[in-house]
């Protein structure tokens, strides 16, 4: 039996997190079965128009991917012909910092100027180290405020879109999250 990973582990907590605060259940999309040698799908871009949110989760991985960065321009590009990018100076992008990158240079603008959401910790020698229940039980609670605080502020962010999308306000036709792995993207 494979243990899952990283992100399959992220992924659930958020629906299950992000359905509480909602008040019913959250649509979270993730294609686990990206590779890396994919061809980028319009399938995909063609989402984003019903799209209310992206979550990226940042790595060395995410940052070097070709996939992975084009998937948050297009995103970036389809938000701002639906309600804009930013809302009420809130970002529709959440970047979650699975591990610290060298460069955001590929990022979209919004991404790089946003603080994000750090999902590790530097030890004592500044070595950082993800929250991950494999490095030790003392870091569960802490991925459980971040992982709180997360879903707290999309499921503000999407109340917002939702308010001005019954307002007539241009805005995504539905409430979906959509979070992306170290590849992939979510409508």
């Amino acid at each position: 039996q494979q243990e899952e990973g990283w992100v399959t582990r992220f992924h659930s907590s958020l629906a299950a997190i992000l359905g509480m605060r909602l008040g019913r259940k959250a649509e979270i999309w993730r294609d686990s079965k990206l590779q890396g040698n994919d061809i980028f799908s319009d399938e995909i871009v063609e989402q984003f128009g019903e799209t209310a949110l992206l979550v990226s989760v940042l790595s060395p991985r995410y940052v070097q991917s070709e996939w992975c960065t084009k998937e948050a321009r297009e995103f970036c590009a389809r938000a701002e012909a639906s309600g804009g990018v930013i809302v009420d100076n809130k970002t529709r992008v959440f970047k979650v910092i699975k591990t610290p990158v060298d460069s955001e240079a590929a990022l979209p603008p919004v991404m790089k100027q946003q603080l994000g959401y750090p999902f590790f910790i530097l030890d004592e020698g500044q070595t950082p180290v993800e929250l991950d229940p494999a490095y030790g039980v003392a870091l569960v609670p802490q991925y459980n405020l971040k992982l709180a605080k997360l879903a707290f502020e999309m499921a503000q962010l999407i109340r917002r879109l939702e308010s001005a999308d019954a307002s007539g306000s241009a805005g995504p036709t539905t409430s979906t999250a959509t979070p992306a792995g170290s590849h992939g993207a979510v409508p």
